[in-house]
């Protein structure tokens, strides 16, 4: 799945990739990492997803901007994610 930014400072310049086991971003001001395993809970607003880390930290992701990839599927392609994760026992 990929995603661009909403309208705002970072269009066009902001870009997630969500890879085998981290989704990555970028834009003109910060770039990060976020391993799957650190979402806590994805919440489902009518304009976008919100998924808030195990430190209260957050994304969005709005449903009108992904450029490959369903947004109807994106909770369930999170929690396959989290679900194939190696176990760290």
């Amino acid at each position: 799945m990929k995603q661009e930014a909403s309208e705002g400072i970072f269009k066009d310049d902001t870009r997630f990739d969500f890879y085998q086991d981290i989704i990555v971003w970028e834009n003109s001001c910060a770039k990060g990492t976020m391993e799957y395993s650190k979402i806590q809970r994805i919440d489902n607003f009518s304009r976008y997803y919100m998924i808030v880390t195990k430190k209260k930290r957050f994304l969005l992701f709005w449903k009108d901007r992904f450029i490959f990839g369903c947004p109807d599927d994106f909770i369930a392609f999170i929690q396959e994610k989290q679900e194939n994760l190696p176990n760290k026992n």
